[in-house]
């Protein structure tokens, strides 16, 4: 290849291209990781779909590393541009499968399902998913098919933490690992190298999910909603499988739902602390946490007593339930607040805004707007 053509614009592409071959292995293997699910389930359509996607992306992949070949790494400038790209080509892959399984389907397909024969729908969708924002194009979630239940759900447990961690954690890029990690957004080292910072923080992150699958499951969630829901909660996600997002469960379910959603908005950094010193006051003593927990309590109350001038009654379940899920960025919801005062509209836009932690699974909302860390 062309030396000129490689290097345009005082950016090395080849290396960029080698980064992008290495990105789409993680879409590429969770679309393998999907299959089983399709085939347990007889939906044929579905893993013609994934199997088109699959083949798509390894092709990609090799297309790129063939372009790449040779390449080395270059300045953080550089960096970010192969983020970035890479971030935008594995959104659009997140959206094929939900548009394959329409057109494949046809007019058979359920009314929520045919949302997607629109390639913008499907592009959006993908985008959402791999973002964790949550926003999403799907009116009644239990209509699609169950492998795409679960791909919207593993697009935003794999985006929770980070595509290009995923990456790090198990291919070799040709950036440095912490110039990746960094234009990814993460600053703060767990360990002595980025490799095992990512792997701890991957360590982490399943075990809090695997925790969260058996809590939901315990307290009467079905395995199947347990599973995805548990994935969109640690990762501040918001995608459900169900019509009604949480307001289909009880009082139980939704305090461990505000567990994980909290969970999932605080730093690794700090689960880490907290894991290896045994010690929770860890949380009170880092002082951007200390203000998310004022924020979690204080909120709840005003927004409890927004709710009591309007019903006459302190409902400290739904109001902690939809503050905690403004204020972690992961838009479920246990209640429709289109009947909410405008008061608390707003209280619950400005919790958006905040978002949790930095370093921390925060993405987006589902429901109205995307967020900043604290």
């Amino acid at each position: 290849m062309n030396t000129s053509i490689k290097r345009l614009g005082g950016i090395c592409w080849a290396t960029i291209s080698y980064d992008v071959s290495c990105f789409l292995w993680i879409p590429a293997a969770m679309t393998l990781v999907s299959l089983p699910i399709c085939v347990a389930n007889g939906e044929w359509t579905e893993l013609g779909a994934f199997v088109i996607t699959c083949v798509s992306l390894l092709l990609a992949s090799g297309v790129c590393r063939y372009w790449g070949r040779g390449a080395q790494a270059g300045p953080m400038a550089q960096t970010l541009v192969s983020v970035a790209i890479g971030w935008a080509i594995i959104a659009a892959f997140g959206g094929l499968p939900l548009w394959l399984s329409a057109l494949m389907a046809g007019p058979e397909a359920s009314p929520t399902l045919q949302t997607f024969g629109h390639i913008s729908n499907a592009l959006f969708e993908g985008m959402s998913g791999f973002t964790s924002a949550g926003l999403t194009m799907v009116i009644r979630p239990s209509q699609l098919p169950y492998s795409l239940q679960w791909w919207r759900s593993l697009m935003q447990w794999t985006g929770g933490v980070g595509v290009v961690a995923f990456a790090i954690a198990l291919l070799n890029p040709a950036h440095n690992n912490y110039a990746l990690f960094q234009a990814e957004g993460r600053q703060i080292r767990l360990r002595l190298t980025v490799s095992s910072t990512v792997r701890r923080i991957m360590l982490i992150y399943t075990g809090y999910t695997g925790f969260s699958i058996l809590l939901f499951r315990l307290l009467g969630m079905p395995w199947w909603e347990a599973i995805n829901h548990s994935m969109s909660a640690i990762a501040t996600g918001g995608f459900s499988v169900t019509d009604g997002s949480m307001s289909v469960y009880d009082t139980p379910v939704l305090l461990a739902i505000m567990l994980t959603m909290i969970l999932g908005a605080i730093a690794f950094s700090s689960h880490d602390q907290v894991i290896q010193q045994r010690q929770p006051a860890v949380l009170w003593q880092d002082r951007q946490h200390r203000l998310l927990l004022i924020l979690l309590l204080l909120g709840t109350v005003l927004v409890a007593v927004e709710r009591f001038t309007i019903i006459g009654k302190f409902d400290w379940l739904h109001s902690s339930f939809q503050w905690v899920s403004a204020l972690t960025t992961c838009g479920f919801s246990s209640q429709p607040i289109q009947f909410w005062s405008d008061t608390n509209k707003l209280l619950l836009s400005l919790a958006m805004i905040l978002g949790g932690a930095a370093g921390s699974t925060v993405r987006g909302n589902q429901a109205q707007s995307n967020s900043v860390a604290v």
